[in-house]
């Protein structure tokens, strides 16, 4: 048998597949169109809170398009077994996030060519750089991920990365929180626009039941896991600190004096709060 997961492991966690999320399933159904398409399609605009999982649906998505394996199901994300998964490996840290700025997948006979980019410190020379990335490697699949994209509004870069969009043939993703300021015609490269949204306690709930069998946590009453799920006001990452603080407990048991006395960062101090 197993050992079962540690705290430190449970503190790190994320997501390895599309089905690990919990709520924002207008979110899932969207990237599981992107693979239907033979892995790429429409330009994605991924707008929300900050904590809300922008980064690691992306982050899924292109380790899951890397994989040899993944149209079997979707979902489940990446195998981690196949050839592909195992060149990939170390593009990404070891909370699977791209860890790379650049970085060259294959799966079969097609080139995935994947750029990501802050935004906070995209400039006009980045912006050169790329366009002679893409026009040097037309006939590639060029993914491009754009971080912050936010930080672009009323920029120079913005109005030229429109043209470049047109120039070239790639996929766009992009991810931010005040996506509103960008130009117009800027949101319209995107024909997809999508919003996270904060799970509801219900949602939270039935993922946490799944986690805590998964990862071996025992609970003391029913009402602990309803009470965690109310408590962390829809930021999940909250909730994974929380089953952190259990299992590290000699019993692995996530009690409601654990839930109550957690210092959760958006002021919910009280069981009826």
């Amino acid at each position: 048998m197993s050992n079962p997961i540690t705290p430190h492991e449970i503190q790190n966690w994320n997501p390895a597949g599309l089905d690990h999320f919990v709520g924002n399933a207008h979110i899932i159904e969207a990237f599981k169109h992107h693979f239907g398409i033979c892995g790429v399609g429409e330009n994605v605009l991924l707008s929300g809170e900050t904590g809300s999982g922008k980064t690691a649906f992306i982050d899924v998505y292109l380790r899951t398009l890397n994989c040899s394996f993944a149209e079997d199901d979707v979902g489940r994300g990446p195998c981690g077994k196949c050839q592909d998964c195992c060149n990939a490996s170390r593009f990404f840290d070891d909370r699977g996030l791209f860890a790379r700025a650049s970085w060259r997948s294959t799966q079969g006979k097609m080139v995935f060519e994947n750029y990501r980019f802050n935004c906070s410190s995209f400039d006009m020379d980045a912006l050169e750089s790329l366009g002679t990335e893409l026009r040097d490697l037309a006939g590639n699949v060029n993914i491009i991920v754009l971080d912050e994209v936010q930080e672009l509004a009323g920029s120079t870069v913005e109005g030229s990365l429109m043209t470049l969009m047109k120039q070239y043939d790639a996929v766009w993703i992009a991810s931010g929180t005040n996506t509103q300021k960008l130009r117009p015609e800027f949101v319209r490269r995107f024909s997809r626009r999508l919003r996270t949204k904060a799970p509801t306690p219900v949602e939270i709930a039935e993922w946490l039941l799944t986690r805590v069998t998964e990862w071996k946590i025992k609970f003391d009453e029913d009402s602990t896991l309803a009470l965690l799920a109310h408590r962390c006001r829809g930021i999940v990452a909250e909730t994974i600190s929380v089953l952190a603080i259990a299992a590290a407990t000699p019993d692995r048991t996530l009690t409601k004096s654990i839930v109550t006395d957690f210092p959760f960062i958006n002021g919910c101090t009280s069981e009826g709060s």
